[in-house]
C-alpha cells in the first residue's frame, strides 16, 4: 500500500529568560508563576498596578420580581463593600436575552441587595434545554423535520422540539417476492438515509411469509421513499432475500432537538411524560417526551448573576503600558495574577507589537466577560518577524526585542446571551512565533480562536507557532466556527502550526476549521497531536472538523493528525469533512476514532481531496459512516478490519478509477474490487457505488 510521508515539523527553540518580580520595582503586584518560562525578554506589566480588583463573584440563584429592584440569593454573600459594583442578572430582561446590567445601590444583608435598575422580567423563569422520547407515536407516521409543541405547564412561550430522526416500530409484509432461500433470513431497507431497518423474516416457497424479530429499528434522518412499500434486500452477511419483496413500515419519533426554549413559570413546568402537538409535516400524533425527571429535569432556571468591579479599563491601561514600553525598546507582557476579573465596558486595544497575556493557570486566573463587552478580548495584528536570530559566527546574539504573541495560563468565561459577538484570541494579518499554552475559553458566542484574517494589511496568516493545552467549550454559532485557522490575501500562507492537546466541546457551529482564501500559496504543514472534539448531545451544531468549505479558494496541503477523537457528531453534519472548492492534498490521520455518545451525524465525508490517508479504529455513527463524492487522486481509508460493518455512500466513478482504497490483505493492492469472483466471504466490494459484502 502506498503510504504518505510527512516531514516532521520542528518548532524553533527560543532562548527565554525567567523573570522575577523583584527585578522590576514597578511590577510590585506581578507575582510571577515559576513554571511560566516561555515569556521572552519582556518586562511584566501587572493589571493590578493599574487598579484591577479581581473581585468578580458568580452565583446561580438570583430572585427578582418583575419591576422590582430587590435581588435575593440563598448562595449570596453580599457586603457593604459591594455597593457601587457592576451587576448583571441573567433572565431579568427576558429568557435568553442580554441580562439586566446595572449596579448595586445598597446591601440589606448577606443574601439581599438593592439594585439601581429594576428587572423587566421576573427571575427565575425556566427554559427547556433537552427532551427525550417517551412514547414514539400513537397514530400516523412521524418524519424528520416535524415540529412538536410541548403541552401543559404555565408559560409565556411554549417550548418546541424538532424530530431529527425517526425509527421503525413495526413492519408488515406487502409483497413476499420471489426466489428467496427457504428458512430464516434477515432483510434490510433500501431507501432513506441513516441506519436502515433490519427485519428477521421467514421464507417459504421463495417468498417472505412471516416477520419475526425487528433486529435493527434504524435511525432515519431522511424518511424512506414510500414507507407503505419499502423494498428490502439482504442485510449484511445474508444472501437469502427474495427479489421484489416489500414491507410496510410504521415510523415513530427517534431523537429530538429543542428549537424554541420556551418561557415557563419556575414551579409549573409540564410534567413528564409531556404531550405534544401533531407533527407539523406528517400530522402524526401521540408522541410524548420526558424532560429528564423530577422536579424540573431539563427545564433550566434563569437568575444566575455576576457582580464585581469592572476591570476592563485597568486591562486596557495595562496593555497600553506594555505597548508603550515596547515602543521605548523595553518589550513586555501583561501579567494577570490569580483572581476573577469582570471585563465589561471598555474594549481591549489590539496588540501591534508581540505582547502577551500571562496568567497563573486556568484554575486560578479567570476572566469573566460581561454581556456588555463587544468584540475581541485579546487580539494581535502584524506581529511579524518578532524573533530574528542571525546565522553565522560562534555565539548566539541575545535578541532583547523578542516579544512574540503569547497567551498562557488563564480561563475566559463569556456570555452567550450577549447582544454582540464576543471572541477570545484573534490573530489578524501576519503573525508568527505565537505561543499559547494552558488556556481555556468557554460560553462565548463568537470564536475561541481564529487566525488568518485581513484587517490592515493585504496578507494574513500564522506561521511557525505552537498551541498546547487549549480547550474551547460551548462556543461559536451557525457560520462561526469555534476555532479556525485560515489564510487570506496573496503571497505566503499559514504554515508550520504545531497543536498539542486541543479539546473542543459542544461547538455551536463548526468545531475546528482549516480554510484558505490565498490562491498563490498553500496553507500547509499543520501537525496536530491529541485532538478531541465532542458535540453536544440532543442539540444541533456544525461539522466537528472541517478542511475547506466556504472561503476556501486556495489549496490546503500537508495536515497530519495523530490521536484524534471525534465524538457525538451533530444531526446531518459530519465528524470530519474534507470539502472544496480548492485543491486539498496530503492529509493524514495516523490514528483516530469517530463515534460514541449520541452520534447522530455522518462519519468521514470526503467531498474533495487527493493523496489522503486515514486510519480509524472505529467509525460509529447513526448516519452514513463513509461518504465520498469528490475524490480525484486517491485516498486510503483503513478501518483496522471493521470496514465490513461500516455504512457507505460512494458517488465516485469506481468503474474508471479506484480513489477509495482499503488497507487489507483481502484486497490485492489495496484497491476496492468491483466483483466477488474469486474473493473470500466477507470481502468488501463496490457495486456501482454501493459497498457490499461477498
Amino acid at each position: 500500500m502506498r503510504r504518505l510521508v510527512f516531514a516532521r515539523l520542528v518548532l524553533a527553540v527560543v532562548a527565554v529568560v525567567l523573570l522575577r518580580a523583584d527585578m522590576y520595582p514597578d511590577a510590585s503586584n506581578a507575582k510571577l508563576p515559576g513554571a511560566r518560562t516561555n515569556l521572552g525578554g519582556g518586562v511584566p506589566v501587572s493589571i493590578k498596578d493599574y487598579g484591577a480588583k479581581a473581585d468578580a463573584v458568580t452565583r446561580p440563584d438570583g430572585v427578582m420580581a418583575a419591576g422590582g429592584t430587590t435581588l435575593t440569593s440563598a448562595a449570596g454573600n453580599f457586603t457593604a463593600a459591594d455597593v457601587g459594583k457592576l451587576i448583571q442578572v441573567d433572565g431579568a430582561a427576558g429568557v435568553w436575552l442580554p441580562p439586566l446590567r446595572t449596579t448595586i445601590s445598597a446591601v440589606t444583608d448577606a443574601h439581599t441587595a438593592i439594585l439601581a435598575s429594576p428587572a423587566t422580567k421576573a427571575t427565575p423563569r425556566r427554559w427547556l434545554s433537552a427532551a427525550y422520547v417517551a412514547t414514539p407515536r400513537t397514530v400516523g407516521n412521524y418524519v424528520p423535520g416535524d415540529l412538536l409543541t410541548l403541552q401543559g405547564g404555565t408559560y409565556t412561550t411554549q417550548a418546541v422540539v424538532k424530530v431529527v430522526s425517526t425509527t421503525v416500530l413495526a413492519t408488515g409484509i406487502v409483497a413476499g417476492g420471489t426466489g428467496g432461500i427457504a428458512g430464516s433470513c434477515r432483510v434490510q431497507g433500501t431507501t432513506g438515509s441513516g441506519t436502515l431497518v433490519q427485519q428477521d423474516v421467514t421464507i417459504s416457497g421463495g417468498a417472505i411469509t412471516a416477520v419475526g424479530y425487528l433486529q435493527v429499528n434504524g435511525h432515519y434522518f431522511a424518511k424512506p421513499t414510500n414507507i407503505a412499500v419499502e423494498p428490502v434486500t439482504n442485510a449484511p452477511g445474508f444472501s437469502c432475500a427474495p427479489t421484489g419483496a416489500t414491507l410496510a413500515l410504521t415510523m415513530g419519533v427517534d431523537q429530538l432537538v429543542v428549537t424554541t426554549r420556551g418561557d415557563y413559570d419556575p414551579n409549573l413546568v409540564p410534567a413528564d411524560p409531556i404531550a405534544t402537538s401533531a407533527g407539523s409535516i406528517s400530522g402524526a400524533t401521540g408522541a410524548t417526551v420526558n424532560s429528564g425527571g423530577l422536579p424540573y429535569g431539563a427545564f433550566n432556571p434563569t437568575g444566575a448573576f455576576v457582580y464585581g468591579s469592572d476591570d476592563s479599563l485597568p486591562l486596557k491601561d495595562a496593555i497600553d503600558a506594555a505597548t508603550d514600553r515596547f515602543v521605548a525598546g523595553k518589550p513586555g507582557y501583561v501579567f494577570v495574577p490569580a483572581g476573577n476579573y469582570l471585563i465589561d465596558a471598555v474594549p481591549t486595544p489590539i496588540m501591534r507589537a508581540g505582547l502577551g497575556i500571562i496568567g497563573e493557570g486556568t484554575s486560578k486566573t479567570n476572566i469573566v466577560l460581561g454581556a456588555n463587552y463587544v468584540g475581541d478580548l485579546f487580539s494581535w495584528t502584524e506581529v511579524w518577524g518578532g524573533f530574528v536570530a542571525p546565522l553565522g559566527g560562534t555565539m548566539a546574539q541575545v535578541n532583547t526585542n523578542y516579544s512574540a504573541p503569547k497567551a498562557i495560563g488563564f480561563s475566559v468565561w463569556g456570555n452567550r446571551a450577549a447582544a454582540a459577538q464576543q471572541n477570545g484570541l484573534m490573530f489578524y494579518d501576519r503573525v508568527d512565533a505565537v505561543f499559547i499554552d494552558d488556556v481555556h475559553i468557554a460560553y462565548i458566542n463568537g470564536r475561541c480562536m481564529q487566525s488568518g484574517m485581513l484587517k490592515e494589511q493585504v496578507q494574513a496568516y500564522m506561521r511557525e507557532s505552537y498551541i498546547g493545552r487549549f480547550s474551547c467549550n460551548v462556543a461559536g454559532a451557525t457560520g462561526i466556527p469555534a476555532v479556525e485557522f485560515g489564510s487570506e490575501g496573496s503571497g505566503d500562507a499559514t504554515d508550520e502550526i504545531n497543536i498539542n492537546d486541543m479539546n473542543i466541546y459542544a461547538n455551536q457551529g463548526d468545531g475546528l476549521v482549516f480554510r484558505s482564501d490565498n490562491t498563490v500559496d498553500r496553507l500547509r504543514a499543520i501537525r496536530i497531536n491529541k485532538l478531541r472534539i465532542e458535540g453536544q448531545q440532543f442539540s444541533e451544531g456544525g461539522d466537528l472538523l472541517r478542511l475547506g468549505g466556504p472561503g476556501n479558494n486556495g489549496p490546503i496541503f500537508g495536515i497530519y493528525i495523530n490521536q484524534m477523537e471525534l465524538l457525538t457528531p451533530y444531526p446531518n453534519k459530519a465528524a470530519m469533512r474534507v470539502t472544496g472548492p480548492a485543491d486539498i492534498y496530503f492529509i493524514k490521520v495516523e490514528s483516530g476514532t469517530i463515534g460514541s455518545g449520541v452520534p447522530m451525524g455522518y462519519g468521514l465525508v470526503l467531498e474533495a481531496g487527493r493523496s489522503m490517508n486515514f486510519y480509524f479504529s472505529q467509525i460509529y455513527t447513526w448516519n452514513t459512516n463513509l461518504t465520498t463524492s469528490g475524490i480525484f487522486g486517491g485516498a486510503v481509508v483503513d478501518g483496522d478490519g471493521g470496514e465490513a460493518f461500516w455504512t457507505y455512500q460512494l458517488a465516485d466513478p469506481f468503474a474508471l478509477v479506484t480513489p477509495f482504497r482499503r488497507s487489507s490483505s483481502v484486497h490485492p493492492g489495496g484497491a476496492m474490487i468491483t466483483s466477488c469472483a474469486g474473493m473470500p466471504a466477507g470481502t468488501l466490494w463496490n457495486d456501482a457505488g454501493t459497498v457490499k459484502v461477498c
